[in-house]
């Protein structure tokens, strides 16, 4: 006597299960996961229930978002962040304290660790937006631009001479915020340093501000208690050995 199968599969279903199968595969190039899961999901009805599932049971559910839901979810997770407006570093007995200031007052020290010489605040699930608003520092904190170039030449065996070039840039940012008391003038240094193997050591002689310029140091310049501008040409000379 022939077994009858209890749920015995007509051409009908084979022809929606190969519908599904081939939808699947076309939603695979695109969501992967969503499309596997789906076949598994199918696959474990069909044990537990004997039936076969129509092609048009199977809902993918989009991946590609419109606009309107971009902006959605751009503004729903804008609405919970907290904007830090300051950082403070304070120095205690047992180390450093960081407090983060929000508009709406302070919020919890962050666990903090030090790399080297910078200090790494740990600060879970933190976002950074950029606004576009930027707050002027003055030129003590943000130096103008500097550039530093030297040419070094062997002549002899126990002569080195080297030309040291130094220049600095305009910055007139903070100025402008009333945080310098004066617009920054930059300027050009250039150095002469010539060394020589005499005996036991080495003699260096050194000629600095070789131009003979006339100029006030960036901190001299963002300072409202100036000292005044740097030497002019000056010639310095030194020996030093080991032993």
């Amino acid at each position: 006597m022939k077994r009858q199968d209890q749920n015995p599969i007509d051409q009908n279903t084979i022809d929606q299960n190969t519908i599904l199968v081939q939808r699947i595969y076309r939603s695979a190039a695109l969501a992967p996961a969503i499309a596997i899961a789906s076949l598994i999901s199918m696959i474990a009805v069909q044990a537990a229930w004997g039936q076969a599932v129509g092609a048009d049971d199977l809902e993918i559910p989009p991946t590609v978002k419109t606009a309107d839901q971009e902006e959605g979810a751009i503004a729903q997770a804008t609405s919970t962040l907290v904007r830090i407006t300051n950082i403070q570093v304070n120095s205690t007995d047992t180390g450093l304290s960081v407090i983060l200031e929000t508009p709406d007052g302070q919020i919890p020290s962050p666990s903090s660790s030090v790399l080297g010489n910078a200090l790494i605040l740990d600060i879970p699930d933190a976002v950074l937006v950029r606004t576009g608003d930027f707050v002027a520092q003055d030129s003590s904190i943000i130096q103008p631009l500097k550039i530093g170039a030297y040419v070094q030449h062997q002549t002899t065996p126990s002569w080195v001479n080297r030309l040291q070039l130094l220049a600095v840039g305009d910055r007139d940012r903070g100025f402008e915020a009333d945080l310098d008391p004066q617009p920054i003038q930059g300027y050009v240094v250039l150095n002469l340093i010539s060394s020589f193997d005499l005996g036991p050591g080495v003699l260096q002689v050194g000629v600095e501000n070789l131009l003979d310029n006339q100029y006030r140091s960036v901190a001299d310049q963002a300072s409202f208690s100036p000292v005044g501008p740097e030497p002019g040409r000056t010639v310095r000379m030194s020996y030093s050995f080991s032993w």
